[in-house]
């Protein structure tokens, strides 16, 4: 009766949780952004406005984090600095961007100064699903927003130590060299302004969004997250073997993006049979995340279609040892000790399958 009474008492806090949660995430906030770029003579006035829009957007962003730092206390998930600057990059949206040319002029040269105002709105819903995901999600999420930040302030700093030496340049030699390196900084921070706004469309808008990866491969061919955000749209296509080939080229260039492995290797298992390579990818994985127990189960079952029951044994242990309370792992293991005619061991796992089975059905 008290253990009926305490089900039910857990059950109901759940749903008055949810419901809490559903309410507060609710929340739209919107922010100011304010920014301002001085124009080279060099320089693309298209670039420049991008460049100017780039900095009011990530002024917005910057606001938008102290909110956001401050609302995850509130929920009593403080999160990193990191994490902050990941989340609200991947669910800020931006409207009314407005950009205007304006004469300028410094240490006695002229020059032309683009000033930009935008709206951004987050919908704080977006941080409970960062709070309530996956761990090997937070931690992808965050080292791509990081690889993204450090791509835009490398490009940032490359395009204001040339400008400077152009401003020094004595001969036009000089001056002709330095916009041919200026035009390479161009192509890369391109290709990220084109993978980002793939990004921003909808899942069902796959060609569009490969059209836009492409220019950022053409620009910038050592751009993994074009690789990666491509190779998603060829597999939503069912174009498994185009996806295959981005998905395995973007891993080339960020070894260390578990959610690229993961959606290779959900391409090797399920539409091109390449199990051995499957495998492979998930004891990457489990070396990058070592206790995600998805990645364990994983290579536990394709071991084990495999007929390699020695090698899915203690992946399937390994699952239990991190989620002890789910019925699944130990059905699967008792599997396992079947075929391997470990009978006793067998009838154990099954046993307590069926008690937290029927734990888990009421």
């Amino acid at each position: 009766m008290w253990k009926l009474i305490r089900r039910v008492a857990a059950t109901l806090l759940i749903i008055s949780s949810l419901l809490i949660t559903a309410i507060v995430g609710a929340a739209v906030q919107m922010f100011d952004g304010q920014g301002k770029y001085i124009m080279s003579d060099f320089e693309n006035h298209d670039i420049a406005k991008q460049r100017a829009i780039q900095r009011a957007e990530k002024d917005a962003q910057k606001k938008a984090g102290v909110y956001l730092t401050q609302f995850s206390k509130s929920v009593n998930s403080e999160l990193t600095t990191d994490e902050i600057s990941a989340v609200t990059n991947n669910i800020i949206k931006v409207s009314d961007v407005n950009v205007k040319p304006v004469p300028f002029e410094a240490n006695g040269e002229a020059g032309l100064m683009y000033e930009v105002t935008l709206k951004a709105t987050i919908d704080t819903d977006g941080i409970y699903d960062f709070i309530n995901s996956k761990t090997e999600e937070k931690i992808t999420l965050v080292q791509r927003n990081t690889r993204l930040q450090n791509a835009i302030q490398t490009n940032d700093a490359q395009i204001e130590l040339l400008k400077e030496k152009y401003r020094k340049a004595k001969t036009p030699t000089e001056k002709a060299a330095l916009v041919e390196e200026s035009k390479q900084v161009d192509r890369e921070f391109l290709a990220i302004q084109k993978v980002e706004e793939a990004k921003y469309l909808s899942l069902d808008t796959q060609g569009k969004q490969i059209e836009l990866c492409n220019e950022a491969i053409e620009l910038d061919p050592n751009y993994a997250e074009a690789y990666r955000f491509r190779g998603l749209a060829y597999s939503r296509l069912q174009n498994y073997e185009a996806a295959f080939k981005d998905l395995s080229k973007a891993i080339e260039l960020a070894p260390d993006d578990v959610l690229t492995y993961k959606a290779r290797v959900f391409i090797c298992r399920v539409h091109l049979d390449k199990f051995d390579l499957a495998i492979q990818d998930l004891t990457k994985m489990i070396e990058l995340v070592p206790n995600e127990a998805e990645f364990y189960f994983e290579r536990a079952e394709i071991n084990t279609f495999l007929k390699n029951y020695a090698a899915a044994l203690p992946d399937y242990t390994k699952y239990i040892q991190l989620k002890p309370n789910e019925a699944l792992g130990y059905g699967r293991r008792s599997m396992v000790y079947m075929a391997l005619g470990d009978r006793a061991k067998a009838q154990a796992d099954t046993a307590k399958f069926r008690q937290l089975y029927e734990e888990e059905s009421f």
